[in-house]
């Protein structure tokens, strides 16, 4: 997997963001400094909220600097291990799966969409 700002393999060990739209991964330092050079004439005292879209789909987003969060979004900064998926905390994922279903995804913490409810 590559970072579609810098071009670079993403590694294991690297902090990433993904877009909860298109589910793409780029180095956080990366979005970070994207979110910068798109928001330069920000007021100073607004910088808590950013505007942005995702390089990759447009997705709009106006909220805070991303963090890095594995993939369902419980653990900040997740410790690397090598016996789970990269950037997983291994825990089941329990997202939401959709506007009009309430079971929660029963897979481990994984990059993308839930598969759809089969209840």
């Amino acid at each position: 997997m590559h970072c579609i700002i810098c071009r670079d393999f993403i590694h294991r060990k690297d902090f990433i963001w993904t877009c909860s739209c298109c589910c793409i991964s780029m180095h956080l330092r990366c979005i970070k400094d994207w979110i910068k050079s798109v928001n330069e004439k920000q007021d100073k005292k607004t910088l808590h909220l950013f505007n942005w879209k995702c390089p990759q789909c447009n997705f709009y987003y106006n909220e805070p600097m991303p963090k890095y969060y594995c993939f369902c979004g419980k653990h900040l900064n997740p410790e690397v291990d090598r016996d789970l998926a990269p950037h997983s905390c291994g825990e089941i994922c329990n997202k939401k799966r959709g506007p009009y279903c309430t079971h929660p995804c029963p897979d481990i913490c994984h990059k993308g969409k839930c598969r759809p409810c089969e209840y």
